[in-house]
């Protein structure tokens, strides 16, 4: 019987797999979990500029929107606007809520401002709307220059008037007052700025039961506007304009308020 050579057959040798150290790992700065958090940290480090760039942005959105109204704002050449005549006191103010009362003084009145231009003012100024009447408010335009214009009647100098008794609606004045605004945005920052002056009229005759209607546009003109009133039992006008320097001038041309000139 033979023996087997099974034995003499080579085997193969198993070898058990010698996996890398910890030490020949990939180094931490390339690592996935470190790539990933430089590529977070420039991310928010560049939103943070972009904000930090555009930080005016929403109010100036805000400004514009606000500012948009009052441009389109019109108004009907017969609305009344302020008014010291008893029956317009009377009646007025329960036609809108845009009417308010001022019975401070003597005599009293009655004055119109639109909603637009209280919200507007009032987001400039970071303070309530100053409660005068707006004689007139709407775009106009000069060559390249484009404003939003506002005429607000800041009433008669205290110390100018001398009452003519038994007639409390008959006073001397020095002349009417009156501020002229300009708003516009500032291309450079985005923030808005405003030019502004407050004029009044030399002295005039006596004025009773004085009334000023919504000023008009002049259609063929961009940069002109006209503002009617009406006192002593006649009428009268003014004349405003936006000039190429951004500022406002204003001119009394006929009535009883008229002046060569209204004085700054």
């Amino acid at each position: 019987m033979s023996r087997s050579n099974d034995q003499s057959t080579p085997q193969a040798a198993l070898v058990t797999p010698q996996y890398a150290p910890a030490s020949l790992a990939l180094p931490w700065y390339r690592q996935r979990s470190f790539r990933r958090g430089i590529a977070g940290v420039i991310l928010i480090m560049i939103a943070l500029v972009i904000g930090y760039a555009y930080r005016d942005l929403p109010q100036h959105w805000k400004f514009a929107r606000l500012q948009n109204r009052c441009f389109a704002y019109t108004a009907p050449n017969e609305q009344i606007v302020y008014s010291e005549i008893p029956t317009d006191i009377a009646k007025l103010p329960a036609s809108s809520p845009e009417y308010a009362l001022d019975l401070s003084v003597t005599p009293s009145s009655v004055f119109h401002r639109p909603q637009c231009w209280v919200e507007f003012d009032t987001a400039c100024s970071g303070f309530p709307a100053p409660a005068y009447p707006v004689l007139f408010l709407g775009q106009r335009s000069n060559g390249s220059q484009r404003g939003l214009v506002s005429i607000l009647f800041k009433g008669w100098p205290q110390k100018s008037r001398s009452w003519i008794p038994p007639d409390p609606n008959v006073y001397l004045i020095s002349g009417p007052s009156f501020e002229l605004e300009c708003f516009g945005i500032d291309r450079h920052n985005g923030r808005w700025h405003f030019t502004g002056s407050l004029v009044t009229a030399p002295p005039g005759e006596p004025v009773r039961n004085l009334r000023f209607f919504a000023g008009q546009r002049d259609p063929t003109d961009p940069s002109r506007f006209t503002i009617v009133y009406q006192a002593n039992d006649k009428s009268g006008a003014i004349e405003g304009r936006l000039e190429a320097d951004d500022t406002v001038s204003l001119q009394i041309k006929d009535g009883p308020l008229q002046s060569r000139r209204l004085l700054p």
